[in-house]
């Protein structure tokens, strides 16, 4: 319930700000899509951490190569979220994280893995992509 009464609240706030500014929807899109970033920056930035230090101190070089869909069940059990009823294995536009190893090579500081959003487009390798690597 009062979720839907802050949701109210910021969607008033939003058309008055439209009403009253004129200004238009792209530019009201665009601030949606930069505090959006903003949050999936910290998040891709947290879940590295949180998966470096579950894995990467133990595991060094030979960071395992997982699915998918067991990364996407990682972070959904390990990652603390205010967001209630949010899935924490997915940003903030609802498209799941995805994490992939890197292998370089086999001496220290050639391999790592890295954490990536698809961004506000949704598709992953665009330039929106937000997206954080972790070398070993």
């Amino acid at each position: 319930m009062r979720f839907l009464i802050k949701l109210g609240i910021i969607g008033f706030i939003i058309y008055m700000v439209i009403k009253y500014t004129h200004i238009g929807e792209n530019q009201v899109m665009y601030v949606m899509n930069m505090s959006g970033n903003v949050v999936t920056q910290q998040e891709v930035r947290s879940i590295s951490r949180m998966i470096y230090s579950g894995f990467g101190e133990e595991e060094g070089v030979h960071f395992p190569d997982k699915s998918e869909s067991y990364w996407v069940e990682y972070i959904r059990d390990n990652m603390q979220s205010a967001a209630k009823g949010r899935d924490r294995g997915k940003d903030i536009w609802q498209t799941p994280y995805r994490v992939r190893k890197r292998e370089n090579g086999s001496r220290r500081g050639t391999s790592g893995f890295s954490v990536t959003s698809a961004g506000p487009d949704k598709t992953f390798d665009t330039a929106d992509d937000i997206s954080v690597s972790v070398t070993f």
